[in-house]
């Protein structure tokens, strides 16, 4: 996470509503068509990638990614106070208010048999892949101040909102469950140095 040091003293407090998932529901499993033969792979797709991996991914979307969200926006020390808004609480003591839109959290996964559903695990053995698998996120910052205005919003940028990988036996074969995290870090971090530079054009008393 990222952290700047050169911050001024009289930093604004920051209210974090709870944020909104917006994803969708489609959910397919084609793996079963890597048993036809000289078929090379099956696959599956979850618009939210808890639907996959439950006891992995046990996500509360909206809660878990708003403390997230807010631990980042704490450890950066933008902000002299960081509080999670519960659920219909006043944000009108804090000099801005955050909350944001999750879109896309979704998983894609290729099982790949190589035309040869018999004999792949030989391929296997010798370092071939036996999944790829692609995760993208999606998400929307959006801050407001004391008068419900927003001033400063964030939207993740296309082409750097997705993480791929290849698994195999011996290489990424848990890497799955930790997909999402560097790509909300990175997204974060991003957000900050921007959210940063709209910041020192604000004076507070």
């Amino acid at each position: 996470m990222v952290v700047f040091h050169d911050v001024p003293p009289n930093r604004p407090t920051l209210g974090v509503v709870q944020f909104t998932d917006e994803r969708g529901y489609k959910a397919s499993n084609w793996l079963w068509v890597s048993w036809i033969p000289f078929v090379p792979f099956g696959g599956c797709y979850a618009d939210r990638i808890e639907s996959f991996y439950p006891h992995y991914f046990p996500l509360r979307m909206e809660g878990d990614v708003t403390r997230a969200a807010a631990i980042s926006l704490a450890h950066s020390r933008l902000f002299s106070d960081v509080h999670v808004c519960e659920e219909g609480e006043a944000t009108d003591r804090f000099d801005y208010t955050l909350t944001g839109r999750v879109m896309r959290m979704d998983y894609a996964r290729s099982y790949w048999v190589y035309c040869m559903m018999k004999v792949c695990v030989v391929a296997w053995v010798l370092g071939a892949p036996i999944n790829s698998s692609r995760t993208v996120l999606q998400m929307q910052l959006i801050l407001r101040d004391r008068n419900g205005r927003v001033v400063w919003s964030w939207l993740t940028p296309g082409g750097r909102d997705t993480k791929r990988i290849a698994q195999g036996l011996y290489y990424n074969s848990r890497e799955v469950y930790r997909m999402i995290s560097p790509l909300f870090r990175n997204e974060m971090n991003d957000a900050l140095e921007d959210l940063k530079v709209f910041l020192e054009t604000q004076s507070y008393r």
